[in-house]
């Protein structure tokens, strides 16, 4: 049997998200949280999130963990992604 994993989205920010997970391509509607499931690690990629410390906008990788959770926030200068992964 495959093992599985999951990671969850939470779009708390005011505004639809993109981002792209294992080759595929989603837009998070706001305040929505998406569950993914999959069988292998993969990158997930935010387009144009806010990073502290830098002015413009930029795509923002992540690795995924089972149990990992993104939550994304509206701040003063756009949305940014706060990465909590799982107590282990």
């Amino acid at each position: 049997a495959a093992l599985k994993y999951s990671f969850r989205i939470e779009n708390r920010s005011p505004a639809p998200m993109q981002y792209s997970f294992d080759g595929r391509k989603g837009e998070l509607p706001k305040r929505v949280i998406a569950t993914h499931t999959s069988c292998q690690p993969a990158l997930l990629k935010f387009h144009s999130i806010s990073v502290p410390g830098k002015r413009q906008k930029t795509d923002q990788l992540f690795e995924t963990r089972d149990g990992d959770v993104f939550v994304l926030k509206a701040s003063s200068a756009g949305v940014r992604v706060i990465h909590k992964p799982k107590l282990r």
